[in-house]
């Protein structure tokens, strides 16, 4: 059993599918936060981005429980970021992030049987 959400936000769409509970999510010209007690599943924003923007993405997370990832893509660049760590923060050079051009790029969050998650990506 699936469900699908779809939702336009400023600069991007928000796209989820799968099980939550307790979800939260935001999205502006600053960042993306998402939280849930429970996710098995996954949450999408596409936006784009200058360069100044990819060179000061951050990226603070944490999980009590199973498996969270981070998946960042442009064209037929894509780079994935294991979040199942427990805490973490990350910089714009720990994401890899000198490999994508300013423009377009995908932000997918996947998760698997994960439990209390807490995800920001944060950019200026």
């Amino acid at each position: 059993m699936g469900i699908l959400l779809a939702v336009l936000l400023s600069g991007g769409v928000s796209v989820n599918s799968g099980l939550f509970v307790m979800k939260t999510e935001g999205y502006n010209n600053d960042g993306w936060t998402f939280a849930a007690g429970r996710a098995n599943g996954h949450s999408t924003v596409t936006r784009d981005f200058s360069r100044e923007a990819l060179d000061s993405l951050v990226v603070d997370s944490s999980i009590g429980g199973g498996e969270m990832a981070l998946i960042l893509s442009q064209g037929n660049i894509s780079q994935t970021i294991d979040l199942s760590g427990g805490e973490l923060s990350l910089s714009a050079e720990e994401l890899g992030v000198s490999a994508f051009s300013p423009g377009r790029i995908r932000m997918w969050l996947e998760f698997g049987n994960a439990e209390n998650v807490s995800v920001k990506i944060g950019w200026r």
